[in-house]
């Protein structure tokens, strides 16, 4: 899957959980001001994952691939 498919996949994730938790927590009587830090968070982390790599390399991993320490 590409970064623009998985981009559109968290937009739609997104749009789909605000909507969801503003609804219940409106229906609670609950205020933005109480669970707003806790929905950005939750957006924040959806276009995070979809951004940012699925496989991460290390420095120290590729200086011991190509010293010939680790296969």
């Amino acid at each position: 899957m590409n970064t623009l498919e998985k981009l559109l996949y968290a937009f739609v994730g997104i749009i789909g959980t605000v909507y969801v938790v503003t609804a219940i927590l409106a229906f609670f009587g609950i205020g933005f001001e109480t669970y707003g830090v806790y929905l950005m968070f939750t957006i924040a982390m959806m276009i995070f994952a979809a951004l940012l790599p699925e496989h991460q390399t290390s420095v120290f991993t590729e200086i011991a691939q190509n010293a010939g320490i680790v296969a």
